[in-house]
C-alpha cells in the first residue's frame, strides 16, 4: 500500500507542476497561480486601463511587461505576481487607441497600483463613427420593480418625466407610487400610508430637510435637472437613518458628467432651472457639478401688480393686502468630487434652498443651508468605509404682515444640526456585515408669536380648515446632543434560496435622553417559478420637534419619542423581462404618541405620551414594460386610525386626516416616432375623500375658538384626476432640444370643509362656518429643455 500512495501523491504533485497556473501562463485579468503574497524580494503590479478623456475602463486590453503578457478583464483592470525589483515598461494595447507606455520603478515587496489611460486615434474625415452614446446626459428608463422590495419606490430622473401630471415633479411623480396619498390639485405634500407628512424623514444626500416643499407645497425643493435617483422607503427607515414613523425619503444628485462635459437648461411655466457638469484632471479623476432653479412668479406678481391687477375695484387701498404681493422660490446645488483611484472617492456638496410667500394675510419664509462631506475609501477587496460630515441650518419664519389682520403672527424657527456618521461593511455577494454610528448636536431657537394649537389633537391634519387658535408667546433655545449606532448583516444563502437581512438601531442620545432600540427584520424567498415571497417587520422611534413641544415652558422635557411598529408581507411575480404584478398588505402600531393632556381646553394642561393609533392597508400593482410601451396599474386600501385619550369632547379614536380608504391609479405610456423622440403619457386617478372635521365654537375673552369635535361625521367628496403628457424630442449634433405639453384637470364638486371665523356675527351670535365650494381645477404646463 505504501508504494501506490507514493505513486498518488507523485501524479498529483506532476499534475500541478504542469497545468497553466503553475507555469505561469497569462490569464485574463491576472497570471493564475499566484495570490496577492509573493515571495521575498519580489513585486506586485497591478492597475486598469481607462480612456483618457472620459475616464471610461477599456475592456480586454493587451498588456505587457517585459517578456510576460496577459489580458486585462472586462473592467480594464489586470494583475502582475513575482515581479523582480527595479525598472520596468508597461505597455497597454486596444484597437482604435494609441499604444502607452508607462515606467514604473519596483522595490522590494512592492504592491503598486497604476492607472494607463489611452488616447483615442483620430479617425479620417471622410469616416463615419457611430457613438456609443451622445454628449448628453443619458437616463434609462425603469423597468419592471426588483422583486424582494415591495416597500421600496425607486424612481430615476426618466420615471419623473414620465408621471403624466407630475410636471416634472419629483414628489407629485411619488403621489402615483401605492400608499401615497396627497391633494394631487395645486400642492404637492404627501402622506405615506396613513402618516403625518412630518412622519417622512427626508434627506438629500445625507443634508436633512425640513420643508421638502415650497411655497405652501406648490412645489418640492427637488431639482429634476440634479436628480439621479429617489428612494420612497414605506416600511419603515433603515436602521442606518434617523427614524422616521412612516418612512424616509432619500434623493439622491449626479455627482458628474456621462461625457467630459454635459448640462441642461430648463425653462417652465413656474421657473427656469439650468446645470453643468464637468469632469476635470489628467485622468478626468475630479468633477464639477453646478446647478440652480429659480421661479418666475415674483417676476409675474410684479408685473400684475405694475398693472393693477390686485387694485380694489374702483381705486383705492386695501389694507388687508400686501402690494406688491410676494412669492418666490429656488435652489442652489454645488459638488466636486475626487477619485484618485477606484479605491477612493472624496466628495464636498453645498446645498442652499428659499422661498417665501408674502400674500394678504400669509408671510412665511423657509430657507436652508447645509452641506456634506462624504470619503469612501476601500482598502481590500471585501472591505468598505465610509464617512459623511454634514450641517444643515433650516430657517422658518413669519416677519410681521404689513396686513392689520385680527390675529397677526411674527415668529422665528431655526434649527442648527452638525453630525458625522461612520460605517464599514465587511463581506461581498451574498453574505455581508456592516456596522456604523452616528453623532450630531443640535440646536433649535424659537421666538415669536405661535399659533397655541394645544386644544387640538397632535396628529390631526386638516390642510383646509381654518383653526382660529389664539397666539402664544415663545421664546427658547434648545441644545441637545444625538447619538446612534447600528448594524446590519445578510446572508442570501443560509438555508437554500431563504435570503435573510436583519438590523439594529440603538438612539443613545435624543431630545428626550432615553436609550431607543429599534429592531428590523427582512426575509426573503424567491421561488424557480419567478414569485418571490417576502416579509418585514421593524420598530421605529422619532422625536417630536414641533415648536409647542420643544418649548421650554410650553413642552415638556421628559417625552419619550413617539414609536410604531411596522408589519409587511408581499407576494410578488414577474414573468419575463416585462411584467410584474405584486400583492402586499401592511399594518402600523402606534404608541408613546405625543398630545395635549386636558378635560377643558381654557384651562393649562400638559403633554403626554398616551395617544395612539394604528394605520392597515393593501396594495395591489401591476407593471408593464414592453418595447415602447409601457402601462402600469395599481389599488391601495388604507385606514388609519389615532387616539387622544384626552381629546376635548370627544376621546374615542378617530379617522386620522389623510385617510383615504380606497385609491385607484391606471397610466401608460408610449414612444413614438421612428427615432422614439416623441413620448406620449396617459394617466386617470380616482381616490376617496378623506375624513373631515366637524368643529365646535368654544368661548375665548371676546372671541371664540375652535376645537375637533370628530373626524367621522363626514368625508370629502371623492377625488377624480386625469391627466395627458407629450413630448417631442428633436437631436441635432451636441444639442438636444425636449419640449413638453401637459394638462390635468381634477374635477369639483361641493365639499364639506368647514371656514370658520373666530369674531360673533353681526346680531351677536357664535359664528357659524360657512360650507367651501371646490371648483373644479384645471393645470396647463408647458417646458422647454435644451441638453448638451
Amino acid at each position: 500500500m505504501w508504494p501506490d500512495r507514493r505513486l498518488i501523491a507523485l501524479a498529483a504533485l506532476g499534475l500541478v507542476l504542469w497545468s497553466p497556473g503553475a507555469a505561469g501562463q497569462p490569464g485574463p485579468g491576472s497570471e493564475s497561480g499566484f495570490d496577492r503574497t509573493t515571495p521575498e524580494g519580489l513585486a506586485v503590479l497591478s492597475g486598469q486601463v481607462v480612456d483618457r478623456r472620459t475616464g471610461a475602463p477599456l475592456p480586454f486590453a493587451a498588456v505587457s511587461v517585459g517578456d510576460r503578457d496577459l489580458v486585462a478583464d472586462a473592467e480594464g483592470r489586470f494583475a502582475l505576481f513575482g515581479l523582480a525589483p527595479g525598472e520596468v515598461e508597461v505597455v497597454a494595447r486596444v484597437d482604435g487607441y494609441r499604444p502607452q507606455t508607462v515606467e514604473v520603478s519596483l522595490a522590494l515587496g512592492d504592491d503598486l497600483e497604476i492607472e494607463i489611460a489611452l488616447r483615442r486615434l483620430r479617425r479620417p474625415r471622410n469616416e463615419t463613427v457611430v457613438l456609443d452614446r451622445p454628449p448628453w446626459r443619458v437616463v434609462e428608463r425603469s423597468g419592471v420593480p426588483s422583486p424582494g422590495q415591495p416597500g421600496v419606490h425607486r424612481l430615476s430622473r426618466d420615471d419623473v418625466e414620465d408621471a403624466a401630471g407630475g410636471f416634472g415633479d419629483p414628489l407629485r411623480a411619488l403621489l402615483q407610487q401605492p400608499g401615497v396619498t396627497g391633494d394631487e390639485g395645486s400642492r404637492a405634500w404627501f402622506q405615506l400610508r396613513g402618516g403625518l407628512p412630518s412622519e417622512v424623514r427626508v434627506e438629500v444626500d445625507g443634508i436633512p430637510l425640513r420643508h421638502p416643499t415650497h411655497t405652501d407645497g406648490v412645489v418640492s425643493v427637488f431639482d429634476r435637472g440634479l436628480l439621479d435617483g429617489l428612494a420612497l422607503h414605506a416600511s419603515g427607515t433603515p436602521v442606518d437613518r434617523p427614524g422616521g414613523l412612516s418612512g424616509g425619503l432619500y434623493a439622491s444628485y449626479l455627482d458628474g458628467p456621462g461625457d467630459r462635459l454635459d448640462g441642461a437648461v430648463d425653462l417652465s411655466l413656474l421657473a427656469g432651472s439650468a446645470h453643468v457638469a464637468l469632469r476635470a484632471g489628467r485622468h478626468g479623476r475630479s468633477t464639477f457639478v453646478v446647478g440652480a432653479r429659480r421661479s418666475f412668479l415674483g417676476l409675474y406678481l410684479q408685473a400684475a401688480s405694475a398693472a393693477g391687477a390686485f387694485d380694489r375695484a374702483g381705486g383705492g387701498d386695501d389694507p388687508y393686502r400686501t402690494s406688491p404681493p410676494r412669492v418666490d422660490y429656488g435652489e442652489y446645488l454645488v459638488r466636486y468630487r475626487h477619485e484618485p483611484n477606484p479605491r477612493q472617492e472624496l466628495r464636498v456638496t453645498v446645498l442652499a434652498t428659499h422661498d417665501r410667500m408674502l400674500w394678504d394675510d400669509a408671510n412665511v419664509r423657509h430657507r436652508l443651508a447645509g452641506g456634506a462631506i462624504d470619503w469612501r475609501w476601500e482598502p481590500r477587496k471585501a472591505v468598505l468605509i465610509r464617512m459623511q460630515a454634514t450641517h444643515a441650518s433650516s430657517w422658518e419664519d413669519a416677519p410681521p404682515t404689513p396686513a392689520p389682520l385680527p390675529h397677526p403672527r411674527s415668529y422665528v424657527d431655526s434649527d442648527h444640526r452638525t453630525g458625522l456618521r461612520l460605517s464599514t461593511r465587511l463581506g461581498t455577494g451574498s453574505r455581508w456585515v456592516a456596522v456604523g454610528g452616528e453623532v450630531a448636536a443640535r440646536t433649535r431657537r424659537i421666538a415669536g408669536d405661535f399659533d397655541d394649537v394645544r386644544t387640538v389633537p397632535a396628529w390631526v391634519w386638516l390642510p383646509h380648515a381654518d383653526l382660529a387658535v389664539p397666539g402664544l408667546e415663545l421664546d427658547s433655545t434648545v441644545t441637545w446632543p444625538e447619538a446612534a449606532v447600528w448594524a446590519r448583516a445578510g446572508a442570501e444563502d443560509l438555508l437554500g434560496p431563504l435570503e435573510l437581512r436583519v438590523g439594529m438601531r440603538v438612539d443613545l442620545a435624543g431630545r428626550s435622553g432615553a436609550v431607543q432600540a429599534g429592531p428590523r427584520l427582512e426575509v426573503r424567498l424567491p421561488l424557480p417559478s419567478g414569485t418571490t415571497i417576502s416579509a418585514v417587520t421593524s420598530l421605529v422611534n422619532q422625536e417630536r420637534t414641533d415648536a409647542l413641544v420643544v418649548d421650554r415652558d410650553a413642552g415638556e422635557p421628559g417625552l419619550h419619542p413617539e414609536r410604531a411598529a411596522a408589519f409587511q408581507l408581499a407576494v410578488e411575480q414577474v414573468i419575463g423581462d416585462s411584467f410584474y404584478v405584486g400583492l402586499t398588505g401592511w399594518h402600523r402600531e402606534l404608541d408613546r404618541l405625543v398630545v395635549f393632556s386636558s378635560d377643558d381646553p381654557t384651562r393649562p394642561g400638559s403633554w403626554t405620551n398616551d395617544g395612539h393609533g394604528r394605520a392597515s392597508g393593501l396594495e395591489v400593482r401591476a407593471v408593464l414594460r414592453e418595447g415602447r410601451f409601457g402601462a402600469g396599474a395599481s389599488y391601495g386600501l388604507s385606514v388609519s386610525r389615532r387616539t387622544n385619550p384626552h381629546a376635548f369632547l370627544h376621546p374615542a379614536e378617530s379617522a386620522a386626516g389623510g385617510d383615504p380608504r380606497h385609491a385607484v391609479r391606471v397610466d401608460a405610456h408610449a414612444l413614438l416616432g421612428r427615432r422614439r423622440g416623441g413620448r406620449l403619457g396617459i394617466g386617470y386617478a380616482w381616490r376617496s375623500g378623506w375624513a373631515i372635521g366637524t368643529l365646535e365654537p368654544v368661548p375665548a375673552q371676546q372671541t371664540f375658538r375652535w376645537s375637533i369635535d370628530s373626524l367621522d361625521g363626514r368625508r370629502r367628496p371623492d377625488l377624480h384626476r386625469i391627466a395627458v403628457r407629450f413630448e417631442q424630442a428633436h437631436e441635432h449634433r451636441r444639442l438636444r432640444l425636449v419640449g413638453t405639453v401637459e394638462l390635468a384637470a381634477t374635477p369639483g364638486s361641493e365639499g364639506a370643509v368647514e371656514d370658520c371665523p373666530s369674531i360673533r356675527d353681526e346680531r351677536g351670535d357664535p359664528p357659524a362656518c360657512r360650507t367651501l365650494d371646490f371648483l373644479p381645477v384645471v393645470m396647463p404646463w408647458v417646458g422647454l429643455r435644451a441638453e448638451f
